[in-house]
């Protein structure tokens, strides 16, 4: 049996996530410090994280600048915060800025 891709953007918004991070773990450490790439993936990291936080009802306050190697486990840890978002279309933005950071790294 063929696994069929998601259609529900919660699921592929979880998609993206695991994709992201998997492509982040992949890359050596060289190969992800050159260029834009650490600082692209916090701000989309970030992005996600206030979003999550504000959803909840949170303070909204700076996401750690953790080291390069730890960012796709951060991603997977801040993406939790979208659980329980009920908009389609945020999870949808949010799963293309994946799909974009993605691209360039």
């Amino acid at each position: 049996m063929l696994n069929a891709e998601p259609t529900d953007a919660r699921e592929i918004f979880a998609v993206e996530v695991q994709r992201t991070a998997k492509r982040l773990r992949s890359m050596s450490l060289d190969k992800l410090s050159q260029g834009n790439r650490v600082a692209d993936t916090r701000k989309v990291v970030g992005n996600i994280a206030q979003y999550g936080l504000a959803r909840i009802g949170q303070s909204q306050h700076d996401v750690p600048g953790l080291t390069p190697a730890a960012l796709a486990d951060q991603l997977v840890v801040v993406a939790r915060l979208l659980n329980d978002v009920e908009s389609d279309s945020d999870l949808t933005a949010f799963s293309e800025s994946l799909r974009t950071l993605r691209a360039t790294l």
